[in-house]
């Protein structure tokens, strides 16, 4: 049992480590996120969204239904019920 012990010890400090930079080299490799204040009480269809490319964004009313998921990059343009932008963040 205590060789088992030992083994599984040497194993997991030499393999999570490993993971734990594998996991970070990623991360660094994300693209910060650029918010757009100015949009700020401008209405929705008045933004030219093209500035945005291929970066993946999404207008989100207040009842708006949304994945959970993260997504460093992507730009969340949250609105009011009549479609004035409220603020942008980024996830």
């Amino acid at each position: 049992m205590r060789l088992f012990a030992t083994t599984l010890f040497l194993v997991c400090s030499i393999a999570l480590p490993a993971m734990a930079q594998d996991i970070n080299t990623i991360h660094m490799g994300t693209p910060t996120c650029v918010t757009y204040p100015e949009w700020t009480g401008q209405h929705v269809d008045t933004i030219d969204l093209s500035v945005l490319g291929d970066r993946p964004h999404r207008v989100l009313k207040p009842d708006s239904m949304m994945t959970m998921d993260y997504l460093p990059d992507r730009l969340n343009i949250k609105t009011d019920e009549t479609g004035i932008i409220i603020t942008t963040d980024c996830g």
